[in-house]
């Protein structure tokens, strides 16, 4: 049995589906990789996006900082692999993680522990 190696673009490929949820050029944002702690700019990331949704991957250790699935008037977006998402030099969006946040997904959507 053949099994092909997945093909990646770089993180610029992701650009259109990512622009549906942010307002900012994701692309030109600096994230840090929650297993390997490198920051890169996205568009640095290796993209997957013939899958049933977008997701990227680390060029240092292949972490998977960021999902994005979209379909049915809904989506669902995992930023747990990333420790920060960098927009501009003038603010930074902190991700929400299981580990120090008390966010979590569950099955009525994502929000805070308890709810």
């Amino acid at each position: 049995m053949n099994h092909a190696t997945p093909v990646f673009l770089d993180g610029n490929a992701a650009a259109g589906a990512l622009s549906e949820i942010f307002t900012f050029d994701v692309t030109a944002a600096l994230g840090q990789c929650a297993s390997c702690e490198r920051s890169s700019r996205m568009a640095e990331t290796h993209g997957y996006v013939a899958t049933p949704g977008v997701a990227i991957r680390c060029p240092g250790c292949e972490g998977v900082p960021l999902r994005y699935v979209s379909g049915a008037g809904q989506f669902w977006l995992d930023m747990r692999g990333l420790n920060y998402l960098h927009p501009s030099e003038r603010w930074r969006v902190k991700v929400a993680s299981a580990r120090t946040s008390g966010w979590r997904g569950h099955s009525g959507g994502w929000g805070p522990t308890g709810s």
